[in-house]
């Protein structure tokens, strides 16, 4: 599987094509609706609804303007979309030389880390496109709530070398507290600390390094990789795989922005050796407090090849 960086643009988009998303309590979830709804057919548009939406009027009223018009699902964070995807596409009859669109921005982290290579087993044919539209967080991220600890789900085939050491790749966030929390947890015998670098927000990378200091102090090393060249993080991040292999197994636990979550959940299912693996973490839903995110207008893309 490889990955080619998309620039995004309406001239790139068919009035063939389909669009899927999902809109949560994230005001940057509207965002690329907004834009390809200019584009395309009412009739080429998913969109999935949470349970709790209801629990937010600006989703409400959302939900209210589209139905009837565009095709709307409500689903749960824990649930699998894949198939009411696949049904969705069946039923309009989605032909090979047309674009599928995922907005994957407001998407839990089980979702989109595995869509990519689901949509890409069922419509290999088809041009597959995944869009992230950057949000813009509130401007106290030290205050920045933390989203806990609750359930994991493991992706990739742990080893049965016992005396193998286990190296770690945490990613990093600005839930400082809770990846310490994991590391304190996962007690690893060594760990790699990684960062998602974005050039155009010097402010948010300064900080997330500073609220994770003590974290990449006591790391065996630190990488940074930029959340705007997909391709080239996915590679960044198997080298590091292929490269710690032969000393022991190589856990990714990832966290911070969406882009490097997704990177770091396909590296197993690239590398495809027992003992790469990822572990995708859970919040605690007692704990997490929402964080109103608006798109800062930047979109960051790619097409699964």
């Amino acid at each position: 599987m490889k990955f080619q960086n998309m620039e995004f643009g309406l001239d790139k988009v068919n009035s063939q094509d389909y669009f899927v998303c999902a809109f949560g309590y994230e005001e940057r979830s509207f965002f690329l609706y907004d834009q390809f709804e200019k584009i395309l057919p009412q009739d080429n548009i998913l969109v999935f609804f949470f349970e709790d939406y209801k629990n937010y009027p600006y989703v409400t009223e959302r939900r209210e303007q589209l139905q009837g018009k565009v095709e709307c699902q409500i689903v749960c964070y824990s649930g699998e979309i894949i198939d009411k995807i696949e049904d969705y596409l069946e039923k309009r009859n989605c032909s090979n030389n047309v674009t599928i669109h995922v907005d994957y921005s407001s998407m839990p982290r089980k979702w989109y880390c595995g869509l990519v290579t689901q949509i890409q087993e069922k419509f290999s044919e088809n041009k597959i496109c995944f869009w992230y539209a950057e949000g813009e967080y509130p401007v106290d991220y030290c205050a920045y709530p933390s989203a806990g600890i609750d359930s994991y789900d493991i992706i990739g085939r742990p080893s049965l070398r016992i005396e193998s050491k286990r190296l770690h790749v945490i990613g990093l966030s600005y839930d400082a507290t809770r990846t310490k929390a994991l590391i304190s947890i996962l007690d690893p015998n060594a760990y790699f600390s990684c960062q998602g670098y974005n050039p155009n927000a010097e402010k948010i990378n300064k900080n997330v390094r500073e609220l994770n200091e003590d974290v990449i102090s006591q790391g065996v090393g630190a990488i940074t990789v930029r959340i705007d060249d997909f391709s080239l993080m996915v590679a960044k991040l198997c080298e590091i795989a292929y490269e710690y292999y032969s000393f022991g197994d190589v856990v990714f636990v990832p966290d911070g922005p969406k882009p490097l979550i997704l990177a770091m959940a396909l590296v197993p299912r690239i590398v495809k050796k027992a003992g790469v693996t990822c572990l995708l973490v859970s919040r605690n839903d007692q704990c997490y407090e929402p964080v109103v995110v608006k798109a800062t207008g930047s979109v960051f893309g790619f097409q699964i090849l």
